[in-house]
């Protein structure tokens, strides 16, 4: 006499078989999720760390030690294209700066908006 499987056992075998891959799936989205995080902040830092090059490079350049060379320091900054800072007066007239209110400018990378305002004011 052959065996085969009741009915009963085989919605168990569905059930457990579902569980499985409905967690594998999850598993899968979060880690597809805190990639996307992970690269987006990694980006952010690079930003950051090209801000606090530029600021250094003003610094090293002695252009807020010496006031005749930088009378007005204070002020919200961008990094222009040889490193340096360029100072912004204006909040731009669109995009994401502007809905955040910030002067600095906008940059996109891979789809990415991200705003950098480099602000400069004396030590207390």
């Amino acid at each position: 006499m052959k065996k085969a499987f009741t009915l009963i056992e085989v919605l168990v075998a569905v059930v457990i078989l579902a569980a499985v891959i409905g967690a594998a799936a999850a598993v899968e989205v979060k880690n597809t999720r805190s990639s996307s995080t992970n690269k987006r902040q990694i980006e952010a830092l690079g930003l950051a760390q090209e801000g606090l090059s530029g600021t250094k490079a003003v610094k090293d350049t002695d252009k807020l030690n010496n006031a005749s060379n930088f009378p007005n320091a204070e002020g919200s900054y961008k990094i222009n294209s040889s490193g340096g800072l360029d100072k912004v007066n204006s909040v731009p007239a669109s995009g994401v700066c502007k809905d955040l209110g910030i002067k600095g400018v906008e940059i996109d990378l891979g789809g990415h908006k991200y705003c950098r305002e480099i602000i400069i004011k004396p030590a207390p």
